[in-house]
């Protein structure tokens, strides 16, 4: 969008421009505008990802954590009845 808004610009009115101080004035304003245009200054949804992470390493990501935290919750029942287990048997001998 910014190439095509610098694009359809006329120009001529800087090329005419007498004084260099006027001509980089009249850029500056005319460049600062089209950015302002094209790119955009807020984030459509917050994300705790950085701007720079495409779709598909935020899946990606999303989809380790998911099952890291699937292993670990099973891993972590065996261990609490591995637990129980063993006080219950403690418990059981005479």
């Amino acid at each position: 969008m910014l190439y095509n808004t610098l694009t359809t610009y006329d120009w001529s009115s800087l090329y005419n421009e007498t004084s260099v101080d006027a001509a980089v004035a009249r850029l500056i304003v005319t460049v600062t505008q089209a950015i302002l245009k094209a790119v955009r200054t807020v984030s459509l949804k917050k994300s705790k990802f950085p701007v720079w992470f495409s779709e598909n390493i935020k899946y990606y990501i999303k989809k380790k954590r998911i099952t890291s935290l699937g292993v670990l919750r099973i891993v972590g029942l065996n261990t609490v009845m591995t637990n129980f287990l063993h006080i219950v048997g403690l418990l059981k001998q005479p």
